[in-house]
C-alpha cells in the first residue's frame, strides 16, 4: 500500500510540475500547480494521520489535512474560473477576496472550531465535529460547485478543442468529487482506512485528465477511451469468471498444489482473453459504438477504393465527399500543385465561399506544411499562441493562423509527392462542434497519404495517356516519313545498281552506234556506185539501231517507278529484263550465265520492289566473282505451290560466322565505300512483307546460294 501511495503521490506532483514548467509565466499553469501542490500535501497528511506515529503528530496531520483542503478548494475554483475564458474573477482584488475565506478556514482548522477531541480508536484517527464544521463543508461545496458550473457554461458555449478540454476536466473532477469529497466530509470515520485511502487516490484521475487537457493539443476521443476500457473490462470479467470456475475443480477434486493450480488458471485465462477479445470488440462496436465503427470502416473502404481510381477528375470528388460524410464536416477541398510550376490551385472545393483558391509556392503556409510534412490544426495554433514564450514564435504562429483563415481551413493535411508537397487537403469544422481527436487525425493522415499516392498514380496515368497519344501521332508521322525514305532508298539502291552498269551500257550503246557511223561513212563513198552494198549496209544499220532501242527500253523499264501498290508479275520475264542489263558486265568479268527457267511462275507484289530484289542479288553475285565464275539463275514451282527463285554463284562465299549477320542493317564485308550494308536488309524485309522467305547457303570458297520463295496467288473464279 505504501508503494502505491508513493507512486500516486510522486506521479501527481510530477504531472503538476510538468504543466507549470511548460509555461511558467502563464497564469493557468501556476494556478494548476498550486492546486496540485495543495492536494499533494493533503494526500500526504491524510496518509500519515492514520499511521502509528503517536497522537500529537497524528492530530497535527489531521489539522493540516483540513487546512490544506480549504486552500485546495480555492485553487480549484480559481483554476476553473480562469480556464480558457475569465468570467467572475476578472481582477486581482476579487481573487484576493475569494482567497480570504480559504485562509480563514485554514487557520481555524488548527483550533477546535473545525475538528475537536481528536483520538485514536481501533488504530484509526477519530474526531468530533467543531462548531464551524458545517460552514467549512458549505465553503468546500460552494467552491467545487461554482467551479464545475462555470466549466459547464463554458463547455456549452465552446467548440472544438476547447470543448473537449473542458469535457476532460469535468470528467476528472466528477470522478473525484462524487467519490472522495463526500467520503472525506461525512464518512471518514465509518470506512476502513485501506478503503478510505484508495478512495482518496481517485484524485489521480483529476491530475491525469487535467494534465492531458492542458499539455496535449490533440486530445484522445473519449469515446475511444470508453470503448477500449469497456472491451478490456468485459474481457477481464470473463477471464475472472473462468478462473474462479477453473480453480474450484482443480483444488477440490484434482488435489493439485496451489502453485500448479494458479499456473493453469493463468494460462487458461490468457487463452480465454485472447479468444474472446475479438468477438467482444465486434460486439461493443456494433451495439455501443456504431458511430466510431462506421467512420473507421468508411475510411478503410475509401483507402481500398483509392487503389482502383486512376482518373484524377473522379478520384478527388470521391475523396472529399467520403471525408465530409464520414466526419460530418461543413467543407472540404483539395489544392494541388500545377505541374512543375510554383503555383498551387484548387482542384475541387465543397462548402467554401471562394470558388477557387490559388497559393504561391512561397506562401508561408505552403512552406510550413512542406517543412512539417503532416497536419496543421488552426485551433491548436490558437492554444500554441497562448502557450508561446517567444515573440518570434508567437509572430510565426499568428501568421500561420491568418493564412489558414484566408483559405477557410480548420485543418490542413500535407499531400506528399516524392517527399515534396504536392498538394493540401483542406478541411473545415465538424458540424457537431467537436474537435478533431487524435484518432480522427491519425485516420485522416493515413487517408491523406494514400490519396497522395493515388493522385500521383492518376497524374502519371494521365501523363502516360497524353504521351501515348503524342507518341502515336509521332509514330504515324515517322512511319509516313519512313515510307517516303524507304521509297527514296529503293530508288537510290536501284540507281546505285544502275550506276554500276552505266559503263557497260554505254559501251553497248557505243558499239552499235559506232558501226552505224562507219556504215554511214562508207555509204558516202559507195552510194553513187553500188546500190546493192547500200541496201546491205542499211539493213545492218537498222538491226543495230533496233538493238540500241532494246537496250534503252530495258533500262528505262527497269528504272521506271511503279504507280501500283501491287500487281501480277511474271518472274521469268522480270529476270530476263534484269539480266539483259548485266549481260555486258558478266561478259567483261568472264562470268558464265546459266538460266534454268523451267516454269513461268506469277506472283503478286510490288514491281519496283521485285526489281530491287533481283538486281541486288545478281549484283552481289557478280561482285563475289571478280575473277570470273559461274552464275546460275533458276526458277521453279514447289510442291506446295510456291514460286522459287535460286541465285547461285561460284564466288568467294560467306564465312560461317557471318551467315547469321548478313541481313542485319549496315552489315557488310565489302571494303569501305563499296557498300552500304542495306541491300540485303531491304531484300529480306521486302520478301517477308510479301509473304515470302529467303534462305542463304554458303560453304566458304565454294560459292553462295540464295533461295527465294513467294506464294503464288490463286486464280479467281
Amino acid at each position: 500500500m505504501l508503494i502505491l501511495f508513493l507512486i500516486i503521490l510522486l506521479s501527481s506532483f510530477s504531472l503538476g510540475l510538468a504543466v507549470y514548467l511548460r509555461n511558467p509565466r502563464r497564469k493557468i499553469n501556476k494556478v494548476f500547480f498550486a492546486f496540485v501542490l495543495a492536494v499533494t500535501v493533503w494526500l500526504l497528511s491524510n496518509y500519515l494521520q492514520n499511521e502509528p506515529i503517536g497522537l500529537p503528530l497524528a492530530s497535527l496531520f489531521l489539522r493540516i489535512d483540513f487546512a490544506v483542503a480549504s486552500l485546495a478548494a480555492y485553487f480549484f475554483l480559481l483554476f476553473c474560473l480562469n480556464f480558457q475564458r475569465v468570467h467572475l474573477l476578472s481582477s486581482r482584488l476579487r481573487e484576493l477576496l475569494a482567497l480570504s475565506p480559504a485562509l480563514a478556514l485554514a487557520i481555524l482548522s488548527f483550533s477546535d472550531l473545525i475538528v475537536t477531541r481528536i483520538k485514536f480508536l481501533n488504530n484509526t484517527i477519530n474526531f468530533d465535529l467543531g462548531g464551524l464544521y458545517p460552514l467549512y463543508t458549505i465553503y468546500l461545496f460552494i467552491c467545487v460547485g461554482i467551479g464545475c458550473i462555470d466549466l459547464i457554461i463554458k463547455w456549452r458555449s465552446s467548440q472544438g478543442i476547447e470543448r473537449m478540454q473542458i469535457f476532460y476536466l469535468l470528467l476528472g473532477f466528477s470522478l473525484f468529487g462524487s467519490i472522495a469529497l463526500p467520503t472525506n466530509l461525512f464518512f471518514q470515520s465509518l470506512i476502513a482506512v485501506k478503503l478510505f485511502r484508495i478512495i482518496n487516490y481517485s484524485f489521480f484521475f483529476v491530475i491525469t485528465f487535467t494534465t492531458h487537457s492542458i499539455l496535449r493539443y490533440r486530445l484522445m476521443d473519449i469515446r475511444v477511451v470508453i470503448r477500449e476500457s469497456t472491451i478490456y473490462l468485459l474481457c477481464s470479467l470473463a477471464v475472472l469468471s473462468f478462473g474462479l470456475l477453473l480453480w474450484f475443480p482443480l483444488t477440490r477434486y484434482l488435489f493439485l498444489p496451489p502453485l500448479v493450480s494458479l499456473s493453469l488458471v493463468l494460462l487458461g485465462g490468457a487463452a480465454v482473453f485472447r479468444w474472446i477479445q475479438t468477438p467482444t470488440r465486434k460486439m461493443a462496436q456494433k451495439y455501443f459504438f456504431a458511430g466510431l465503427r462506421q467512420t473507421e470502416e468508411t475510411v478503410r473502404f475509401l483507402s481500398k477504393k483509392l487503389t482502383t481510381l486512376i482518373d484524377e477528375n473522379k478520384l478527388v470528388p470521391v475523396v472529399l465527399k467520403t471525408i465530409i460524410n464520414s466526419f460530418r464536416l461543413d467543407k472540404a477541398g483539395i489544392i494541388l500543385r500545377k505541374g512543375t510550376s510554383n503555383f498551387y490551385e484548387s482542384k475541387k472545393l465543397i462548402g467554401f465561399r471562394a470558388k477557387k483558391l490559388s497559393l504561391k509556392a512561397s506562401n508561408f503556409l505552403i512552406g510550413h506544411l512542406n517543412k512539417i510534412k503532416s497536419a496543421e490544426i488552426k485551433e491548436e495554433l490558437t492554444l500554441k499562441i497562448k502557450d508561446s514564450s517567444s515573440k518570434e514564435e508567437t509572430s510565426r504562429l499568428i501568421q500561420l493562423e491568418k493564412e489558414m483563415s484566408k483559405i477557410e481551413a480548420e485543418v490542413c493535411l500535407a499531400l506528399l509527392s516524392k517527399g515534396e508537397l504536392g498538394g493540401i487537403l483542406i478541411l473545415g469544422r465538424k458540424i457537431s462542434g467537436r474537435p478533431y481527436s487524435k484518432q480522427d487525425l491519425e485516420l485522416l493522415q493515413t487517408l491523406a497519404n494514400q490519396a497522395a499516392i493515388a493522385l500521383d498514380n492518376a497524374r502519371l496515368y494521365q501523363e502516360v495517356k497524353n504521351w501515348s497519344k503524342e507518341l502515336g501521332r509521332k509514330v504515324k508521322e515517322k512511319t509516313e516519313e519512313l515510307k517516303q525514305s524507304q521509297t527514296q532508298l529503293f530508288q537510290s539502291e536501284k540507281l546505285a545498281g544502275i550506276g554500276q552498269l552505266a559503263a557497260g551500257i554505254a559501251h553497248e550503246i557505243r558499239n552499235p552506234l559506232g558501226i552505224i557511223a562507219t556504215s554511214l561513212y562508207y555509204l558516202n563513198d559507195v552510194l553513187p556506185e553500188k546500190r546493192e552494198d547500200v541496201e546491205r549496209h542499211l539493213k545492218i544499220m537498222g538491226a543495230e539501231i533496233n538493238r540500241c532501242e532494246s537496250i534503252i527500253n530495258n533500262l528505262l523499264e527497269f528504272s521506271r517507278k511503279s504507280t501500283q501498290e501491287f500487281e501480277l508479275i511474271d518472274v521469268n520475264q522480270l529476270l530476263n529484263i534484269t539480266l539483259s542489263l548485266v549481260e555486258k558486265d558478266l561478259f567483261v568479268k568472264d562470268i558464265k550465265l546459266i538460266k534454268k527457267f523451267r516454269h513461268s511462275p506469277t506472283i503478286k507484289a510490288n514491281m519496283d520492289e521485285m526489281k530491287q530484289i533481283f538486281l541486288n542479288l545478281i549484283l552481289n553475285a557478280t561482285q563475289a566473282m571478280p575473277r570470273g565464275g559461274r552464275l546460275e539463275i533458276a526458277t521453279s514451282i514447289t510442291k506446295n505451290e510456291r514460286a522459287r527463285i535460286k541465285v547461285v554463284d561460284s564466288g568467294t562465299g560467306i564465312s560461317e560466322k557471318h551467315l547469321s549477320q548478313i541481313f542485319d542493317p549496315f552489315f557488310t564485308t565489302k571494303a569501305p565505300g563499296e557498300g552500304t550494308g542495306l541491300g540485303l536488309t531491304l531484300v529480306h524485309n521486302i520478301i517477308e512483307r510479301w509473304g515470302g522467305t529467303i534462305q542463304v547457303e554458303s560453304q566458304g570458297v565454294k560459292g553462295t546460294t540464295f533461295t527465294i520463295e513467294f506464294p503464288i496467288p490463286k486464280e479467281e473464279p
